[in-house]
């Protein structure tokens, strides 16, 4: 209460007087009221608070809150009340809660705060967030990224020939009787031997006619994902004019240079930076869709 009053040098103290166990009764007493009224102030202070923790047992007692992924940032947690809560962002925009950073520039500028894209571990155009199948190899598939199977005869759309009329799984789909058309990509060589942007003929896709009949495939296209998005137009095959893949015949699409023949075709792309078309790492897919844009197969790696 007289706060900046000077003590008293040792020369003037005056001898100590002894020492008692506890407070004398009279200097409590004779004490200002304002000394009383500390002393009662700092007891609380001290005694108060011990008691409350010990009053009741501790909530968060046992209790270890570690991370949690939210949205994309992972959260140290801590316990309040005996829950788990979030406490502070340990780090935002991270892998372990399924965020990734596109490698290929998306088609059109994104405007401000449009979230970058997701991972999409199948392939099919879906983001793994949504996705509830996982089915590479299949890209005809829902909003949820589940196949479909549009006349319902128990195939998937990606592997009926007939996709729009119920038939029977033995027959590909089709109903009985009816010539069955099965055009489909049965292998994809995307790794060439050496460098691929030297040896592009080292790369190169099967196209298979399992079906009963021959298939026109003038004005057909084969292309790959980077196509697909829109980040290279010029990885795109088509087939040439009169084209006849034959029944039970198969075709090869080489990336290099060569001479068309009926079991053999060429993208045409000299050898040198850029030549190459199918992706080695990090996944790919070739995509085959007849001359009206319909889609007739694909296969997807990764």
């Amino acid at each position: 209460m007289k706060c900046g009053t000077r003590f008293p040098s040792k020369a003037q103290d005056e001898p100590p007087e002894r020492k008692s166990a506890s407070f004398p009764l009279q200097k409590w007493r004779s004490s200002s009221p304002q000394l009383k009224i500390g002393a009662v102030l700092l007891a609380a202070i001290l005694i108060v608070p011990t008691a409350v923790y010990f009053a009741g047992d501790n909530p968060c007692k046992g209790i270890d809150c570690g991370y949690e992924c939210s949205g994309y940032d992972l959260w140290k947690m801590r316990c309040f009340k005996g829950a788990c809560i979030k406490d502070y962002i340990v780090e935002a925009n991270t892998d372990q809660c399924r965020y990734a950073l596109s490698t290929e520039p998306p088609k059109t500028p994104q405007p401000p705060g449009t979230s970058l894209p997701q991972k999409d571990t199948d392939n099919d155009g879906i983001p793994d967030n949504v996705d509830d199948c996982l089915n590479p190899g299949c890209t005809i598939v829902n909003t949820r990224g589940c196949p479909k199977d549009s006349d319902g005869d128990g195939l998937q759309d990606c592997y009926d020939n007939c996709p729009g009329e119920k038939g029977e799984k033995g027959n590909k789909g089709c109903p009985v009787g009816e010539e069955i058309v099965s055009i489909k990509i049965c292998f994809v060589n995307y790794n060439a031997p050496g460098d691929d942007n030297e040896n592009p003929n080292g790369e190169w896709v099967r196209i298979c006619n399992d079906g009963s009949q021959d298939v026109d495939m003038s004005g057909w296209r084969l292309y790959d994902k980077a196509y697909k998005k829109g980040t290279a137009r010029d990885h795109v095959f088509i087939f040439p004019s009169g084209f006849i893949l034959r029944a039970g015949q198969s075709v090869f699409v080489y990336t290099g240079i060569g001479t068309n023949t009926s079991t053999k075709l060429y993208f045409g792309r000299a050898p040198g930076k850029y030549a190459a078309i199918w992706n080695n790492t990090g996944g790919d897919c070739a995509y085959l869709e007849d001359d009206k844009g319909n889609p007739a197969g694909s296969l997807c790696w990764s």
